[in-house]
């Protein structure tokens, strides 16, 4: 097949070589049979997981997969800082190193643009 061709390009120019332990696939615009001839290299349906971002086919499980996660589990920890006896100083540095890289990360690399009403949200808390 063509694709098998263009890797072994791939890795004759770059040195680099596909690992297909390591390695999966999403059909793009692509019938099932163009992608049977690839046996060990799992195929995905619908998402995978790259640098702790999920890329979806489908916007909305997109959103679901990276953004709904990240927001229920800076709800928690917001709730059990509350208990905590820390000034408005403590508070920002906990939200500077917990909170903060994580909301940055998510937003440089998501592929989609984020609502209004998500910040919106995120301000309310």
């Amino acid at each position: 097949p063509r694709i098998l061709e263009i890797l072994r390009l791939f890795a004759e120019a770059s040195g680099l070589i596909l690992n297909p332990a390591k390695s999966l696939l999403i059909p793009l615009h692509c019938a099932r049979d163009c992608i049977d001839w690839q046996r060990n290299i799992p195929v995905r349906k619908n998402s995978l997981k790259y640098l702790g971002i999920h890329i979806s086919l489908l916007p909305e499980l997109a959103w679901e997969l990276n953004v709904t996660p990240l927001t229920k589990k800076i709800k928690t920890y917001l709730l059990r800082w509350k208990a905590l006896p820390l000034n408005l100083l403590g508070r920002i540095a906990l939200y500077k190193m917990m909170i903060l890289p994580r909301l940055l990360y998510l937003l440089q690399n998501f592929p989609l643009p984020i609502p209004v009403r998500w910040f919106k949200e995120m301000d309310s808390l």
